[in-house]
């Protein structure tokens, strides 16, 4: 069974929580929704019986927001995010050289979300971090189908300087989804994600000057807001690359899958800008690396690097890996069978207390 087109409606909502409503209006849609409101629903809480300006500060600390972008240039593969987890916030940047499996790195995680902002949504807002002489901003516009990434600083240890000034375009036919569903002890989960943006622009690491062309480099972006789980894991493959035949192709799969009941989930894959679900998706990682195996797809990764997070304090535990690899396998598409060799990509393997 090949993958399948999908057509998502084009009419989001405003605001997903509307006046007087305690639930967010749940579906996908082809569109950004430009006020991701969910910290206006109601989730049960062990504070709940508290004064509603209390309870709403309580509430805020289980909101969950993030943007995170990635994007490939011949021999290098860069990620970036900037998020906010209420209690703490998290900004981090990495660059991976695919030649040599170097990884220069850039972590920070600040209590309180200090010097951490992430805007309420990814249609118009920006994003930051800055704490001394680093920087790093997103600024998202043209209803969240373009976006610049800039930044500036040192990365930790012997990385050396970085300056980052890209732009990430979408062009004028691209459907992306927005994802409005519910989670497990009545919390909620919202979802703009996109494969396949055109990147242009400059990079230098270190020693090394990054440049993107439109042409042949192509970045992803993933925008979250979600009332989290105490508990909280997922894995998540993310890929996008120009095919031989110059079609762009570009694939996201999550597991678990969260979905409307009876509805659809985020499992896609883009041609040109056009999405297709997947189903029946299974991600595996091991010591032997990752094998992703899906109605009408396997794909199997060469490890190249890994950028790992840690944290580890009183009633908080955070573990995130990055493996940077590169994908080969195939795929069943509507439009006949995509082989893919040596595809740089990422998979991710969070496991979060928060």
């Amino acid at each position: 069974m090949s993958s399948q087109p999908v057509h998502d409606p084009d009419n989001r909502p405003e605001r997903l929580v509307s006046g007087g409503q305690t639930a967010p209006q749940l579906g996908r849609w082809s569109r950004a929704v430009p006020d991701p409101n969910l910290e206006d629903a109601a989730i049960p809480h062990l504070w709940d019986w508290l004064p509603a300006p209390l309870e709403r500060r309580v509430r805020a600390l289980r909101q969950k927001r993030w943007q995170f972008v990635s994007c490939s240039t011949p021999g290098w593969v860069l990620c970036c995010a900037i998020a906010d987890a209420g209690f703490a916030g998290n900004a981090f940047v990495y660059a991976v050289n695919t030649g040599s499996g170097a990884v220069h790195r850039l972590l920070s995680i600040s209590p309180g979300a200090a010097g951490v902002q992430v805007g309420g949504s990814s249609c118009e807002d920006e994003h930051g971090f800055a704490r001394g002489g680093q920087r790093l901003r997103i600024a998202n516009h043209a209803q969240g189908r373009h976006f610049a990434l800039q930044g500036q600083g040192r990365f930790d240890a012997e990385g050396g300087d970085f300056e980052i000034d890209l732009q990430f375009e979408s062009e004028p036919g691209d459907r992306h989804f927005a994802l409005s569903v519910p989670l497990p002890g009545g919390r909620w989960n919202y979802t703009h994600k996109f494969g396949g943006f055109r990147v242009r622009g400059v990079a230098r690491i270190g020693a090394a000057t990054l440049r993107f062309d439109p042409a042949h480099c192509l970045g992803c972006s993933d925008y979250t807001r979600l009332a989290a789980l105490r508990h909280t894991v997922w894995r998540w493959v993310s890929l996008a690359t120009v095919l031989p035949d110059g079609r762009r192709f570009a694939l996201n799969l999550v597991q678990p899958a969260p979905c409307v009941p009876g509805g659809p989930s985020e499992n896609m894959l883009w041609i040109d800008g056009q999405p297709e679900q997947i189903h029946n998706a299974s991600l595996q990682v091991d010591a032997m690396g990752w094998r992703v195996q899906a109605d009408g797809l396997q794909l199997v990764m060469r490890p190249i690097a890994l950028y790992r997070q840690t944290l580890k304090v009183p009633l908080l535990r955070h573990r995130l890996d990055h493996h940077v690899g590169a994908w080969s396998g195939f795929v069943e598409t509507s439009r006949g069978r995509i082989e893919l060799q040596d595809v740089f990509g990422l998979g991710e393997d969070n496991d979060s207390w928060w």
